[in-house]
């Protein structure tokens, strides 16, 4: 293999930077959306966990129901996480992001520790899917 000289490089092509540059920025923003989804839902803040979900947005917790919108995954949610703001955490792992322009598919695992009131801890495992035509803001389906 021959090397090519410094003054024989190619600048680099400053389209091709700024779009892997773009990949990356939605990558770290769909991660930090999982986080947020997280932390909503820890603090017992509703609204603020509706509020990342795209106006149709569409949440399915399996045997507690499915919600559309914004404000029946605030009922939803409040029945689901109902006496247990402040004593659960979410854990969240292996996410796997699939980026097509600005359409992204994320899985991600959620693990969610509750403490009893005699103090002993559950764990709950879920895989989380997003499925959005904006890798921003996304849609919501527990499948």
């Amino acid at each position: 293999m021959v090397e090519r000289q410094d003054s024989e490089k190619s600048p680099p092509d400053v389209d091709v930077l700024g779009a892997r540059l773009r990949r990356l920025e939605d990558l770290e923003a769909i991660r930090d959306l999982f986080v947020e989804y997280g932390r909503a839902l820890d603090a017992g803040e509703l609204e603020t966990f509706a509020a990342l979900f795209t106006e149709d947005g569409q949440l399915q917790l399996g045997p507690l129901g499915s919600a559309s919108g914004r404000a029946a995954i605030v009922a939803l949610m409040a029945k689901a996480i109902d006496g247990l703001v402040g004593s659960s955490f979410h854990i969240i792992s292996s996410p796997a992001i699939r980026l097509d322009g600005d359409t992204a598919t994320s899985e991600v695992m959620w693990t969610v520790i509750h403490r009893q009131p005699d103090g002993s801890l559950t764990f709950n495992f879920f895989t989380f899917i997003d499925r959005s035509a904006n890798s921003r803001n996304m849609t919501c389906n527990d499948d």
